[in-house]
């Protein structure tokens, strides 16, 4: 037997993975150090498909009790709408 688990096992285990993983980073975020700051980038690939991307920075205290600063990405999507000058809000 082999010791690779089923593509609906290792389906389900990343996707448990992925949720542990988020709850950390929405903890930290609430536990940071002063304000939140988000930057969010919008871009094309060459086929027209529309990506979003939102990323939170901020400060937590480092293992050492310095100050780090950090950035996590909160959010990807894939845009159904052109993100191009003048018409951002047509799909």
């Amino acid at each position: 037997k082999s010791d690779i688990p089923h593509r609906t096992k290792l389906s389900q285990l990343i996707v448990k993975r992925f949720d542990a993983e988020y709850a950390l980073m929405v903890e930290d975020i609430h536990n940071a150090i002063g304000r939140v700051s988000f930057t969010s980038d919008c871009w094309s690939r060459k086929d027209l498909s529309d990506f979003m991307a939102l990323t939170a920075h901020y400060c937590a205290y480092a293992p050492n009790g310095g100050l780090v600063l950090r950035s996590q990405l909160v959010a990807f999507y894939s845009v159904g709408a052109s993100h191009t000058l003048g018409q951002p809000w047509k799909s």
